[in-house]
């Protein structure tokens, strides 16, 4: 399959997702109070952290293994199914004493639920990782689809119900179901049902190192939400959780379609020791002229944007989601450098990074985290902005490429977005406080025809590559 092909079924998967659960986050934020998601999103980064701990890193081990033989498949076959039945045992244990700890049993009851997600995982985890390892994101984008639509509609359905907040576990759980039973049926020929232990030690080698770096990123993302939750409260949490799933959610749509299919495609050019310095230099110029303009706009947009989207009972999200933007708008291009360093197999380097700077943003949170929400999205956007440029640092020198390099592709992208904000900053300025949604719609559309027209005036690449689009389905 074509990077290009990959390309479009990776983001049609991961937008088409992105919009159902978009869609669902708008009639959950209306059928459940702050203080019931909150209790959720305690419970669920709890089990969060479990998730990197259940296949010690299997997943990207299948992804990049150079050598990857039957023994080795099997051997990570057999990790999975030890470590996720044993987290599930360790989470249905451990639920009561985090309900104690936050006074909530909600918080204990949330954790059980997702519990019994370990237990479904390994039936289909291996599969899912071999299909992403060959490319294959028709399949991929067939399961997640599906899957995605039956947790946010079960979701729903509950709370509309009256369950409350565990509607939306009881929503992942029915997800993991159906993928685990779908990927039962895209088996490879030949793939052994059996595990076994015969490459354990190699293939938990490899697999520590990323499951450790993936650890530490999640919690550099779900650390800040358990520290506010214990000296902010859970209202607090709520707050900060959406601002920062607004966000994040914008990050999701930019980055998420390219990440799967770039460390495949940056593992395949490692496998065929092929240079990589112009697919990253170029990858990472396409990204920043849309990524740029976009989080600088969330900036601008972000008050109306939570008053439309969830209604006023939100609006202490906006200033939160206003702040991490700044990081998210670099993190977005570490993800090309991230892709670069784990398709590349600098497994260590990666881990080194996430060493550094994940727990630093926890402690940082956790100095600031009495004085505000304000004070702890600061902390986060920090965090991020170093992150992000140590990432980068480290894939020009795999890459072979210069900050000089790096610095031409950028600069068009920082001249559009300055260009895209001061605008739809002025239009916006002219007509004045109006309705959140007309100021949202206006300055969006503005900012859409401003972005277009600049793209095309500094003849960036990308306004080829749209251009020949056009071209291809006239």
């Amino acid at each position: 399959m074509s990077v290009r092909k990959s390309l479009f079924l990776s983001f049609a998967q991961r937008n088409g997702t992105l919009l159902i659960q978009f869609m669902s986050s708008l009639l959950i934020a209306r059928l459940l109070t702050p203080h019931e998601i909150g209790i959720f999103s305690i419970g669920s980064v709890i089990v969060a952290f479990s998730h990197v701990v259940r296949d010690f890193g299997v997943a990207n081990y299948i992804v990049q293994e150079k050598d990857l033989t039957r023994d080795r498949l099997r051997s990570a076959q057999a990790i999975v199914w030890i470590a996720s039945l044993s987290i599930a045992t360790v989470l249905a244990v451990f639920a009561d004493w985090a309900g104690r700890f936050y006074a909530e049993p909600g918080v204990t009851l949330t954790m059980q639920v997702l519990a019994l997600n370990f237990v479904i995982i390994p039936f289909g985890s291996v599969t899912m990782a071999l299909l992403v390892r060959n490319m294959d994101f028709a399949k991929t984008l067939q399961i997640n689809l599906a899957c995605c639509v039956v947790q946010n509609a079960t979701a729903i359905g509950l709370a509309w119900a009256g369950f409350g907040f565990i509607s939306l576990a009881w929503g992942a759980v029915a997800s993991t179901l159906l993928s685990s039973v779908v990927l039962l049926w895209f088996r490879f020929p030949g793939q052994s049902w059996l595990p076994g232990l015969r490459e354990w030690r190699h293939v938990f080698s490899a697999g520590f190192k990323l499951s450790s770096s993936t650890f530490l990123y999640d919690i550099g993302q779900g650390g800040p939400e358990l520290i506010c939750g214990r000296t902010l409260g859970f209202e607090a949490v709520a707050f900060f959780s959406r601002g920062f799933g607004a966000a994040s959610m914008l990050l999701r749509a930019l980055v998420d379609g390219i990440v799967p299919v770039a460390n495949a495609y940056y593992a395949k050019k490692a496998r065929e020791d092929a240079s990589i310095r112009e697919p990253y230099l170029t990858a990472i110029s396409y990204l920043a002229v849309v990524a740029l303009p976009a989080f600088a706009m969330l900036v601008l947009l972000a008050k109306p944007l939570i008053l439309v989207l969830y209604g006023v009972q939100w609006e202490s999200a906006a200033l939160p989601m206003q702040i991490m933007a700044v990081g998210f708008g670099c993190i977005a291009l570490a993800n090309i450098s991230g892709a670069v360093l784990v398709g590349s197999g600098q497994i260590g380097t990666n881990l080194r990074m996430n060493a550094i700077f994940q727990p630093l943003k926890v402690a940082m949170v956790f100095a600031v985290s009495s004085w505000g929400l304000s004070w702890v999205a600061w902390a986060v956007a920090l965090a991020d902005v170093g992150l992000a440029t140590y990432s980068i640092a480290k894939a020009n020198e795999v890459a072979g490429a210069s900050w000089g390099d790096l610095t031409l592709g950028l600069l068009p992208a920082v001249y559009v977005a300055a260009g895209t904000v001061l605008v739809s900053f002025g239009v916006l300025s002219l007509i004045g406080s109006v309705q959140p949604s007309v100021n949202l719609l206006v300055g969006g559309a503005t900012a859409m025809v401003t972005w277009g027209a600049l793209l095309f005036a500094l003849r960036h690449p990308l306004a080829g590559e749209l251009r020949a689009l056009r071209r291809s389905r006239a």
